[in-house]
């Protein structure tokens, strides 16, 4: 389910969902920790943390846990991409696989700086909802 007048994409490799503007955008992928270099999500996020904070200095990045093992990456005042009318906040929620260490879920919910406290309501809402098939 997606909210009304949204509307979704799915490439094969990821699916995505869009507001009507594409201002705000949840996209949900499968990880192969192995291929990208890492062991475990804690390594993932961090690396991807590092990576973002080098190439743009001015990103505000943090680490949260939440239950069960998953963490999120929390990016604020992420430069704008060329379609964006401004910097973003981006939340990526990183779960791990409990039947293989080398895979991982990564759902990523990006929003217009300053507006992520409207929109984490449904990114919890996506969360508590989905059903992960590994």
């Amino acid at each position: 389910r997606i909210p009304l007048g949204w509307y979704a994409i799915d490439d094969g490799e990821r699916g995505a969902v869009f507001t009507p503007d594409e201002s705000v955008r949840v996209i949900a992928r499968q990880v192969d920790l192995q291929l990208e270099g890492t062991k475990t999500i804690g390594e993932y996020a961090q690396i991807k943390r590092g990576l973002l904070i080098q190439r743009y200095p001015q990103v505000e990045a943090t680490e949260q846990h939440l239950p069960g093992g998953v963490l999120m990456n929390v990016y604020r005042h992420v430069p704008a991409r060329p379609n964006d009318d401004g910097p973003r906040e981006i939340y990526e929620v990183i779960t791990a696989d409990p039947k293989d260490a080398n895979r991982a879920q990564l759902t990523t919910l990006g929003v217009p700086d300053g507006q992520g406290a409207k929109y984490l309501p449904l990114l919890g809402l996506i969360m508590r909802d989905r059903r992960l098939l590994w």
